[in-house]
């Protein structure tokens, strides 16, 4: 629940400071935002936005 109003609250901010219009995203939207892939993605963008070089393997297996 909290992972919603946290939307809504980014949502409301984006239209109010960019005076900009509410378009729908579609009911795909929270899926394809929230999924694995599309995680890793933002979270290695970000890292490389810090300078950082990102190399990511899946994890092994314990022995």
């Amino acid at each position: 629940m909290g992972a919603i109003r946290h939307d809504i609250l980014i949502a409301y901010w984006h239209i109010v400071h960019d005076d900009t219009v509410y378009r729908d995203l579609g009911p795909e939207w929270m899926r394809r935002r929230h999924n694995t892939e599309a995680q890793q993605k933002r979270l290695v963008a970000q890292l490389e936005k810090l300078g950082l070089k990102v190399t990511v393997e899946p994890e092994q297996p314990a022995a």
